[in-house]
């Protein structure tokens, strides 16, 4: 009797196991993060004229022989939503305000609104396919994989940076969807459209095949791209001088999209040291209108400790744009140094190599055209970072380390992710 008794309650035991495991089900969360940001810059001399995107209705106004300012106060915050465990939302609401300050005075603008909405649907999962494919909806930044860009924007247009139009791919925000197939983790193809007025605004497809090489991984990516401004020069012309004119309406045509080819090797050592190699090629369909460009670079990495990037661009000759061969256009290098987890260094450098003599202003061109330096602090989760960017005299060029400071300047940035 007693063992009868002690097996009836081992089976009633399991059976209660069993049903908690059946009646365990997904349950819907909704999660917050983000971060508050705040920047800080200075001329730190008269004579300064900057402005934020010159020709165009928002830029700021000009100001001549004034010290100028920037500040820029950021909050972000994300709110991600699982209703349930095939899809996923994403909300990112933004309060900003942009200062310029001469003489005391302020102009400017703060705003609150979301610059994110979009959702991502695991089909694979849901209809338990033999491959993975994943749907993202809405108002997003789209981009092909960019395989071989190792760190510092080795893909972004710093060939004809202005404020118009400054990149090759996508790094706005669109209206749109993304397709993603996945085999074997081995290969993916990407397709992305965005609609705007009936009719096709952006569109690109990207595959990419990852295979094992060696020590490392070799991948290999080709996409063909199409967007609004329908060629590098972001729809200005270019008379026979090669010099930018009047913008024009950008047009679609998708017989003038731009081909790109990319390579990238990863994960090989050299002792403790390790090393990637990066390449890629921009091929425009139309080359009436646009310019091909490649670009390589390498990355090596000493653990935390430090990381080294040196990359390069350069531009075959297109003969209907009057643009000379030029096999360094320019030459960028970037190092990060790390001596203790709160405390990090970071110096980035652009040399202008190419055949242009003057920029898009009519001056001389400095061979010099950028310098970034920094020292950034860690106090818990919040950063403090204190920099200067130096840019030669009218000219115009990215910054490596993501301020909006677009001229000489010393700037503070603090951010505090949560």
């Amino acid at each position: 009797m007693k063992k009868l008794i002690i097996l009836l309650s081992l089976i009633a035991l399991l059976a209660s196991g069993m049903a908690f495991a059946q009646e365990k089900k997904f349950e819907p969360s909704v999660t917050f993060n983000g971060y508050i940001e705040y920047e800080a810059a200075t001329s730190l001399k008269t004579g300064a004229a900057w402005t934020n995107a010159v020709g165009t209705s928002n830029a700021l106004t000009v100001l001549q022989n004034e010290r100028y300012s920037y500040f820029e106060p950021d909050a972000r915050i994300i709110v991600t939503i699982k209703p349930d465990e095939y899809n996923t939302g994403v909300f990112r609401i933004r309060t900003s305000g942009a200062y310029g300050q001469s003489a005391g005075s302020l102009t400017g603008d703060e705003a609150i609104r979301y610059d994110r909405a979009f959702f991502v649907s695991d089909f694979g999962k849901a209809f338990k396919l033999p491959i993975g494919w994943q749907g993202t909806f809405g108002y997003n930044e789209y981009n092909p994989a960019y395989i071989s860009n190792l760190g510092w924007d080795l893909t972004k247009k710093v060939i004809g940076r202005f404020a118009l139009a400054n990149d090759y791919y996508f790094d706005a925000k669109y209206w749109g969807t993304e397709q993603v197939i996945t085999i074997e983790n081995m290969v993916r193809i990407a397709t992305f459209f965005s609609l705007q007025n009936s009719r096709l605004k952006d569109m690109y497809v990207d595959g990419v095949v990852t295979i094992p090489a060696g020590p490392g991984s070799l991948g290999i990516e080709a996409a063909y791209l199409v967007w609004s401004n329908a060629s590098l020069n972001g729809g200005l012309t270019i008379d026979n001088s090669n010099k930018l004119q009047k913008a024009s309406t950008p047009t679609i045509n998708l017989d003038e999209g731009t081909m790109l080819f990319g390579l990238a090797y990863k994960g090989v050592k050299a002792g403790d040291i390790g090393l990637d190699f990066g390449g890629a090629y921009y091929l425009p369909l139309e080359e009436k209108k646009a310019y091909a460009v490649y670009a390589a670079n390498v990355k090596a990495s000493f653990g935390s400790l430090a990381s080294f990037l040196v990359g390069f661009q350069g531009v075959p000759e297109n003969k209907d744009l009057n643009i000379k061969a030029q096999a360094l256009h320019n030459v960028r290098i970037a190092a990060g140094f790390t001596p203790v987890p709160v405390v990090s260094f970071d110096v980035g450098v652009i040399l202008y190599t190419g055949g242009e003599e003057v920029n898009f202003e009519g001056k001389d061109r400095e061979m010099f055209n950028t310098l970034d330096v920094s020292a950034c602090v860690k106090a818990g989760k919040a950063s403090f970072r204190l920099g200067y960017l130096f840019v030669a005299e009218k000219d115009i060029s990215i910054d490596p380390y993501m301020t909006d400071a677009l001229k000489k300047s010393l700037y503070f940035l603090a951010n505090m992710p949560f």
